[in-house]
């Protein structure tokens, strides 16, 4: 049983490369007479997923010979077959039991997909995360969880939110950890950062990348995620009718006065 094993690699050179793929176990001729042992797949005659070296052999009384299996999955599932032990002379052939299961990594996040009218999924939207409108000098966090749910090691890198990109130089955006390993089943917090410095609406996007943990296969996995936030003031203007100020003069004792003044939202948004 090989467990879990990388689906897409490449076979060149497998017998250096790919340890994990590799079984290999002894037979021992321990009758009276020389032995000749032909090996082959129940299943897989074309060698597809399953490969044993040597094909046959030649084993002399009490001589001891290793044999390897070799295991390559084409693509995700579970494959499973008998390694056919074919003895001349012998009526009755040795079967051994082959299982492997082909996986590539995924990850998922718990970001929350675009929905239509009816509340389902939006297919093709991007996945984003959004900050609400915020007033200068605030901040505010966003995190989302991305969680491994392969059965292979895998790690993961953000691109996109480097200082390049304004990201964690001390400026509106910032977002930590932005590369990492998880084991199977394990989880890890991103923790994205806003601070409303100058009024403006901000757009950005970032990509998640993730590959197994050996870069066998050739490209990388992608999640691009859209990222948008805004800064915003409060904006009022107080327009009085003479001065800047109201001037209610000389009053007599228990004489009330009244004056008006206005004042105008010169900001984007309703307050109040």
């Amino acid at each position: 049983e090989f467990g879990p094993l990388l689906v897409g690699r490449s076979k060149d050179d497998y017998k250096e490369k790919y340890m994990e793929s590799k079984d290999t176990f002894r037979i021992t001729n321990s009758g009276l007479f020389d032995m000749h042992v032909d090996f082959n797949f129940l299943n897989d005659e074309e060698g597809k997923v399953f490969v044993v070296e040597p094909e046959q052999l030649d084993l002399p009384v009490d001589e001891t010979a290793e044999v390897t299996v070799y295991a390559f999955p084409e693509e995700e599932g579970t494959f499973s077959d008998k390694l056919i032990c074919n003895i001349k002379n012998n009526p009755e052939p040795v079967e051994i039991s082959m299982m492997c299961i082909g996986n590539v990594p995924k990850i998922i996040t718990d970001i929350e997909p675009p929905l239509d009218e009816e509340g389902n999924p939006l297919e093709g939207e991007q996945l984003a995360v959004e900050f609400q409108r915020l007033l200068l000098k605030r901040k505010d966090t966003r995190i989302v969880t991305i969680k491994n749910t392969s059965m292979l090691p895998t790690k993961w890198n953000l691109k996109g939110c480097s200082e390049e990109e304004e990201f964690n130089c001390d400026k509106e955006f910032s977002i930590s950890p932005t590369k990492g390993m998880l084991m199977p089943g394990q989880t890890e917090e991103i923790t994205i950062g806003f601070r409303a410095i100058e009024k403006n609406q901000f757009e950005k996007e970032v990509v998640l990348e993730w590959i197994d943990v050996n870069d066998l296969l050739l490209e990388p996995m992608r999640l691009p995620v859209k990222i948008t936030a805004e800064a915003y003031e409060i904006d009022f203007t107080f327009t009085f009718p003479e001065g800047d100020g109201v001037d209610f003069g000389v009053l007599k004792v228990e004489e009330g006065g009244e004056q008006s003044f206005t004042i105008a939202n010169n900001g984007l948004y309703r307050v109040g």
